[in-house]
């Protein structure tokens, strides 16, 4: 195939923040790279918002498609992912934009240099007051602090970032799509773990950066308590769950109960710990609807070898 023909469909998923999401979609359509499409989907926002989007960016290439049930980040992919006719499938937050425009040129170029490879997770750059505030990588802390030098190069990892990456169409039709219910929280990481076991590698590039405007850095200070609430519900069920899939029974317990030890100790004083035990309950009880798929001895290998974690 040529790869200056390949079409790259962009995925937007959005809820109640139309500005947010015409900003992304300006930087989409300033590419130079022009054979893509954009599917954007409205997750039951209060407001349908295709109409006011669609009079700022006329372009006939964009797809608008609503929900009027609340499917969160999994289940809103996945509506799209299916209506998608691309190539390589290239997701990005509403509340993000391409820092610069050809970054959509090095796409195709990027997977034929790494026949390997079925996913790239770029370099996010959190700007607040229009100033450089962090940024959003998947690789861990201590080792960036070891070795600053890595936030700037290619390197093979074992996880990705939900808000700016792209992968090939086909991981879909071999891995199968997001776990709907798990409705938002690590369904990148359940994703992340049957590319490596269907023997994809992914990457992390800086090639391509990402601009992320939160307003804040923590954007989880910004919802109400029902809403955070609800979240590290999901959080604390989901990682139960995924543990259960793909680790072997010693790590599925020790990473488990770590994790819910960690989440009780970080919602001390706000006002979350009853949804982290019924998180973590309901994960429990939910493993009877759960198949296991095991994480292969090659995958071990690769998550030892890229970074990736067993237990914490």
């Amino acid at each position: 195939m040529d790869v200056k023909k390949s079409l790259i469909s962009v995925l937007i998923g959005s809820k109640d923040r139309p500005d947010s999401l015409i900003r992304c979609i300006q930087s989409v359509l300033t590419q130079t790279y022009t054979d893509y499409e954009i599917l954007v989907f409205d997750d039951n926002s209060k407001e349908p918002f295709a109409g006011y989007v669609r009079d700022k960016c006329p372009d006939n290439r964009i797809q608008f498609y609503r929900s009027e049930t609340t499917l969160g980040v999994a289940g809103g992919r996945n509506v799209i992912i299916q209506k998608a006719r691309g190539d390589y499938l290239l997701t990005l937050d509403d509340d993000a934009a391409f820092r610069d425009e050809n970054a959509l040129e090095k796409i195709p170029g990027f997977f034929k240099q790494y026949p390997d490879v079925g996913l790239f997770s770029f370099k996010i750059i959190d700007i607040i007051d229009g100033k450089e505030a962090g940024y959003r990588v998947p690789l861990g802390r201590r080792l960036l602090k070891k070795s600053p030098e890595i936030l700037d190069r290619a390197e093979y990892v074992s996880g990705f970032l939900g808000g700016g990456h792209v992968l090939k169409a086909e991981i879909f039709q071999k891995c199968g799509l997001y776990q709907e219910d798990f409705m938002f929280g690590a369904e990148e990481l359940d994703l992340a773990y049957r590319i490596i076991n269907h023997r994809y590698s992914m990457i992390y590039t800086p090639e391509i950066v990402v601009n992320h405007y939160p307003g804040i850095l923590d954007p989880l200070t910004k919802i109400s308590d029902q809403v955070y609430a609800e979240r590290m519900y999901f959080y604390m069920r989901n990682k139960v769950w995924i543990n259960y899939k793909y680790l072997p029974w010693y790590a599925f317990l020790v990473n488990s109960t770590l994790w819910f030890i960690f989440r009780l100790a970080s919602n001390v004083n706000k006002g979350a710990l009853g949804s982290v035990c019924r998180g973590y309950l309901n994960g429990i009880l939910g493993l009877r609807n759960l198949q296991r798929i095991p994480l292969t001895i090659r995958a071990r290998k690769y998550l030892r070898d890229n970074h990736g974690r067993f237990y914490f």
